[in-house]
């Protein structure tokens, strides 16, 4: 996946001693820029599984009112199908926004996958 940096790398960082204060504020204007890129990219990953998750069931609602089965599929995973693809929405942006050559991401990751499967229906 690709990698989205949210922060700069540190030999760009500003530093307080520097003398030019407009390219201070500008490194800080850039990074900051970069940190609201991903959030956003984050949320639209969320928030586009969840539009997506919410179409899956109207239309699962529309057929249950032919199909009994399908209205009774549609009730009892309506929550739990939200939260996962909020979940998953955030899997996404964290493996696309966090380097993987942190020590502390693997264990980030496993814990998202636990409360992924813990929230699938019938998990």
């Amino acid at each position: 996946m690709k990698y989205i940096p949210a922060v700069l790398p540190l030999d760009t960082q500003p530093t307080p001693n520097s003398n030019d204060a407009t390219q201070t504020v500008a490194d800080v204007l850039e990074t900051g820029l970069d940190i609201a890129a991903v959030l956003a990219a984050s949320f639209a990953w969320v928030l586009g599984l969840v539009v997506a998750t919410q179409i899956v069931g109207f239309v699962l609602r529309r057929l249950g009112k032919k199909h009994p089965l399908l209205k009774y599929l549609e009730r009892r995973s309506r929550i739990p199908s939200l939260f996962t693809a909020a979940v998953l929405g955030v899997i996404i942006s964290w493996e696309q926004s966090v380097p993987q050559n942190q020590s502390w991401h693997e264990s980030i990751s496993h814990g998202l996958l636990i409360a992924l499967i813990s929230l699938l229906p019938g998990g």
